[in-house]
């Protein structure tokens, strides 16, 4: 991968985002993709897939909701291959997965909805699927690309 493409990729999660509206509020929380698909260029243009840290997600997904915005919407080229690692002290790191990520910000208080994009679909694991089905604050919606 070139080095460039790592900067931008990391450069890209520390971006301080600028809302259009009070509505809808897109909170990245990955970048790149490792899949190569014949047909996507998402690889070679942003590099291989970087996970933003799972305390930084819930503190913007808190910011977002005490602003009034009604809508969080998860980004990344494939959210659902999302992994954070959570130290405890003392303790062996644990890791945050997208389906745990999902159920963490639906425990944020506030009345909003969540929704993602884009996953993958050889991703989608019987685990997601459940917690998207417990979660009261996903959104009766889902963007899948097939």
């Amino acid at each position: 991968m070139p080095w460039h493409n790592y900067y931008i990729s990391c450069d890209y999660l520390k971006v301080k985002p600028k809302y259009q509206n009070n509505f809808s509020a897109f909170v990245p929380i990955s970048n790149g993709c490792n899949n190569f698909c014949p047909y996507c260029v998402v690889p070679f243009t942003r590099g291989p897939l970087i996970c933003r840290n799972h305390n930084e997600i819930l503190k913007e997904t808190k910011d977002v909701v005490q602003k009034g915005f009604r809508e969080v919407w998860l980004l990344g080229q494939n959210v659902n291959r999302y992994r954070s690692k959570s130290k405890i002290k003392n303790q062996k790191s644990k890791i945050i997965n997208f389906a745990k990520l999902l159920r963490m910000i639906n425990d944020i208080p506030g009345d909003f909805s969540i929704r993602f994009t884009s996953p993958h679909p050889a991703d989608f694991t019987d685990e997601l699927i459940n917690t998207m089905a417990k979660c009261k604050k996903f959104a009766n919606y889902l963007n899948l690309p097939v």
